[in-house]
């Protein structure tokens, strides 16, 4: 099986994750890589591209990360959210 990855959306999230997200993202890409080799279909590819397109665009928006945060962990701590 002949794998295409769209190499342009991986410099978009290297672009804009963090330097602490880096290596996890190559990990996870890694990983869905080999699965979708295994299971003979791109749907792990696009599936790790997708979750870490959304954290990168979350990144790309300045304090928007932050204000995120900072809700999420107001709701956890009203209850609202189980962590």
């Amino acid at each position: 099986m002949k794998i295409t990855i769209d190499q342009q959306k991986i410099a978009e999230i290297l672009k804009f994750i963090n330097d602490n997200d880096k290596e996890a993202f190559i990990i996870d890409l890694i990983k869905a890589i080999n699965k979708a080799t295994e299971e003979n279909n791109t749907t792990p590819i696009n599936i790790c591209l997708d979750g870490w397109e959304a954290t990168a665009e979350l990144n790309s928006i300045p304090g928007l990360s932050e204000k995120v945060w900072k809700r999420y962990n107001m709701l956890v701590k009203a209850g609202l959210i189980n962590e």
